[in-house]
């Protein structure tokens, strides 16, 4: 092994040794199946219901090993097994997945949240919304980031990442900036009246309608309490398997 080699790899040991400590959850859709996926650090990722039809769910070929497929007209949710660790979200975090869509509608499809269309209510959503990245975390355009238009493409898998340091919010598209708000102290925590109603969910709105599905993959969830910088996810977003 040559000296570069040896120091990338040095690199990336401490890189993942890092974001370990930090980690809040981490879901590779490798272990488990569709009923039950374990995840990192003690969690799992479940249908929200046992009765959930599952018919147009699948598990698929992700970025790195098994990814996480949704089929136009699915109404299965799928909601972590200990959702407080994201209705309990608060600045310093990062926030990043792997994602696909392979159907141009519907326009707004959520890849992650929890709640966000009420000011007061707190919590965060994180959607394709007309081939556009967003970011959500209250009501409005004040607390709203978007990438540009057009940046996102049909059946691409696209990295994506949204960081705050408590201060500021970036976020990121494959590695790249693409959009910094401050954020002025309007990020808030789900309030635990609200814990029963919306639970963190992937894929579609957190309640118990059916809105906003995703329609395409979902792979390599990442929640870490820890502002990651540009270095850190450009390491994550080309992370190797």
């Amino acid at each position: 092994m040559n000296k570069f080699s040896l120091c990338f790899l040095l690199l990336a040991l401490c890189f993942c040794l890092a974001a370990d400590e930090h980690l809040l959850f981490h879901c590779s859709f490798d272990e488990g199946d569709l009923n039950r996926f374990t995840c990192k650090p003690d969690d799992v990722l479940k249908p929200r219901s046992p009765k959930d039809d599952l018919s147009k769910v699948a598990l698929v070929d992700g970025v790195h090993g098994k990814g996480l497929e949704l089929k136009a007209g699915n109404k299965a949710k799928f909601v972590l097994g200990k959702p407080e660790c994201l209705q309990t979200l608060v600045p310093p975090f990062t926030i990043a997945l792997w994602m696909k869509k392979t159907a141009e509608e519907p326009k707004h499809g959520i890849w992650l949240a929890t709640i966000s269309d009420q000011k007061e209510a707190g919590g965060f959503e994180l959607f394709w919304f007309w081939r556009r990245a967003m970011f959500r975390w209250g009501k409005g355009d004040d607390a709203t980031l978007g990438s540009p238009t057009g940046v996102l493409f049909l059946n691409k898998w696209h990295h994506i990442a949204v960081t705050h340091d408590g201060k500021t919010i970036t976020l990121y598209i494959d590695a790249i900036a693409v959009a910094q708000k401050e954020d002025n102290g309007i990020f808030k925590p789900l309030p635990q009246a609200k814990y029963k109603k919306f639970r963190p969910t992937v894929g579609q709105y957190p309640s118990g309608f059916v809105a906003y599905a995703h329609v395409g993959m979902i792979d390599d969830i990442y929640v870490f309490a820890k502002a990651l910088n540009a270095e850190e996810i450009t390491k994550l977003a080309t992370k190797q398997p």
